[in-house]
């Protein structure tokens, strides 16, 4: 089995428009022509012109069996209502994790966090 573990559905093309849709098929296409069985796609942090938000992908995928979603989170810009949609979709078993982004954002992983 090969699973393809950090996915992106962004429009690369900043030339033209790929709508998502065509993107979800042209990731499918490509899993198929490589053997691959599982990718797991990670939601970018501020979604935006480029890339879809967390929400557009959730819908994206809700009947994708060999497609998961990561979901996201910003450490240093969130709410209470954030935090209760990525546990509804935890439970729910729409997203399987969260990613953090300590990388771009300006916190520690080891950082004593309020949520």
């Amino acid at each position: 089995m090969i699973i393809d573990s950090h996915v992106h559905l962004d429009n690369y093309y900043y030339n033209q428009r790929i709508p998502l849709e065509k993107r979800l098929f042209n990731l499918k296409k490509i899993m198929k022509t490589n053997n691959i069985s599982k990718s797991i796609i990670i939601a970018d942090i501020d979604g935006g012109e480029n890339g879809p938000s967390m929400q557009e992908l959730v819908k994206l995928l809700k009947n994708e069996k060999n497609i998961l979603l990561v979901g996201t989170i910003k450490i240093t810009k969130h709410n209470q209502k954030d935090l209760n949609e990525l546990r509804d979709l935890l439970v729910k078993k729409r997203i399987i994790g969260i990613k953090l982004y300590p990388g771009y954002e300006n916190f520690y992983p080891f950082e004593n966090l309020k949520f």
